[in-house]
């Protein structure tokens, strides 16, 4: 067994997201190990969280990480998907592999404050 500590355990629950977020992406299946290490490494990544800030984090705090593609962020935000591209500095999108990504959290908060 092996212990990590709170950086490393961090580092290695970006690294392994990553990895699982431009699979998808590219529209390549993530083996079923891996996401298992994903859902392992984000479930000791919030208990971890909890011990040190003597407070509970909810599935909502970690899903309000995830990255949305601009079909989902134009649904989201009652756009069609060329307005959200046109946008997307405004919503701090990245390119990974020639389309957009946007943070969902980025989107919502643009939805709480301009419409």
């Amino acid at each position: 067994m092996v212990e990590l500590t709170r950086d490393e355990l961090r580092a290695a629950l970006w690294a392994c997201s990553e990895a699982v977020r431009r699979r998808q992406i590219g529209g390549v299946s993530c083996p079923p190990q891996v996401l298992a290490l994903r859902d392992r490494l984000n479930r000791a990544w919030v208990s971890s969280s909890r011990q040190q800030n003597g407070a509970a984090l909810t599935d909502s705090t970690v899903c309000a990480q995830q990255q949305v593609g601009t079909r989902e962020a134009a649904a989201l935000l009652g756009w069609t998907e060329r307005r959200v591209q046109r946008r997307a500095g405004l919503l701090r999108g990245q390119q990974v592999a020639g389309r957009w990504v946007f943070q969902r959290a980025e989107i919502l908060g643009y939805i709480n404050d301009f419409q």
